[in-house]
């Protein structure tokens, strides 16, 4: 399938130097090998009025369990950002415009909350989606004994993630397995 995706912000290279770092494969097994992964988000810009306060940001949030941490944008991206990739590896889309943006505004009013509850006044956070996107996320694959492991490296912020994203790539896999039977 052909996807909208934000252009990776690291090299392949760079990535597979991630993954075959010695403390790396010591913890994790040989590795084997890695491919990508895409996963939709929604994008929204999103207006926070907090008393006289009022801001304007470009957020994304995941629209596979909108559980993921959001992209904050400084400015909304561009085409010149995306890049068209065919894909046969990506999430499911679960999560409508409506709910994304329920969920987004729970992450946004819990931030708020935490620069401090008593500095709100008449919190207001509305927004618009402006697109939906693919992000792109690289899968590199161990294996030490019989065990499989997998690690996931977000190609925009160049870092690997935690269990939630490992999680949605085994989800993945497990699910193109089934449908392959």
């Amino acid at each position: 399938m052909k996807l909208q995706c934000l252009a990776p912000q690291i090299t392949d290279d760079e990535v597979r130097k991630l993954f075959t770092n010695r403390w790396r494969q010591f913890r994790l097994g040989r590795f084997l090998f890695d491919t990508s992964f895409y996963f939709p988000y929604h994008l929204f810009r999103v207006r926070v009025q907090n008393g006289k306060r009022d801001a304007t940001q470009f957020l994304a949030i995941d629209a596979v369990t909108g559980n993921l941490d959001l992209y904050r944008f400084d400015s909304a991206p561009t085409d010149e950002d995306f890049l068209e990739v065919e894909t046969p590896q990506f999430g499911p889309m679960r999560l409508s415009e409506d709910e994304a943006f329920m969920r987004l505004q729970e992450k946004v009013q819990r931030s708020v909350y935490q620069q401090g509850f008593f500095q709100i006044a008449d919190l207001r956070i509305t927004g618009k989606q402006i697109a939906l996107y693919y992000f792109p996320y690289q899968a590199g694959f161990y294996q030490r004994s019989n065990q499989l492991k997998i690690e996931v490296v977000d190609l925009i912020r160049g870092r690997f993630e935690g269990a939630k994203v490992r999680e949605m790539v085994e989800s993945c896999l497990v699910q193109d397995s089934e449908r392959k039977q």
